[in-house]
């Protein structure tokens, strides 16, 4: 794992590129986020913050969970390592729900203007990604590149570098996000959920899931439904 010095602070790859992710989230909310609603938009980042982190973990563990029953010795590193981004996800929009009932604030007017962060945010993480080496893609000799990843078997291999890849739809993404006015989440679920159901078959990683499909294939699977029957709801009520 390739590691970054910063004076007398030393970071692993992933955590370096993570900070600077949330960096830039926070350039972005100063510029993009007007002031009166800067500091209901901070309360609401911690609320959603904080379910990010349960949901990744739980999700994590969740889909280790024959790995960690397998190594009983081990779960202590299990619990204290790895997340999983679409536990994420879903675990920080239920805790932006959870702020919005509290403190009785419109879902959509509060959050609306924070889409944005998260593939921002996301396309940092992924190149954090790839110079750790987790998260890796299949070996490939046309469209590999020279890669090292202590997590991988072998170690060294030509493979498909998905975390770029996905780290450049992720910066689209943003890009679409910030100039679109509309309903930025819906849009946001549909596009990644599209493109992370397709690279995961180039992911290189063991399968993390059932029937021949990876868990977040069934994540984005499942979201699909989910905005087809939003969809659907919405063109009956214009009717």
């Amino acid at each position: 794992m390739t590691q970054i010095q910063l004076g007398p602070i030393v970071l692993s790859s992933y955590a370096f590129f993570a900070l600077c992710g949330a960096f830039a989230c926070l350039i972005y909310g100063l510029f993009c986020i007007s002031k009166a609603r800067r500091e209901q938009s901070v309360y609401l980042l911690c609320y959603a913050g904080i379910g990010a982190l349960v949901g990744a973990k739980l999700l994590y563990i969740l889909v280790s969970l024959p790995e960690i029953l397998a190594h009983m010795d081990q779960w202590i590193y299990y619990v204290s390592s790895g997340f999983v981004f679409y536990g994420g996800l879903v675990g920080s929009i239920v805790g932006s729900f959870l702020y919005c009932y509290e403190f009785h604030k419109d879902f959509y007017g509060q959050t609306n203007g924070l889409v944005p962060m998260i593939p921002l945010f996301h396309a940092f993480a992924r190149i954090g990604c790839f110079f750790s080496g987790c998260c890796y893609g299949v070996e490939s000799d046309v469209l590999g590149i020279p890669t090292f990843s202590l997590y991988a078997d072998p170690m060294e291999s030509n493979r498909i570098p998905v975390q770029l890849i996905e780290a450049g739809m992720e910066a689209l993404i943003f890009l679409f996000l910030h100039f679109y006015k509309g309903n930025r989440l819906y849009d946001y679920l549909g596009l990644y959920s599209i493109g992370r159901f397709l690279l995961e078959f180039w992911r290189g990683d063991p399968q993390r899931g059932v029937w021949m499909l990876s868990t977040s294939q069934w994540i984005s699977i499942g979201l699909w439904v989910l905005l087809f029957q939003k969809f659907i709801r919405h063109r009956d009520l214009i009717k």
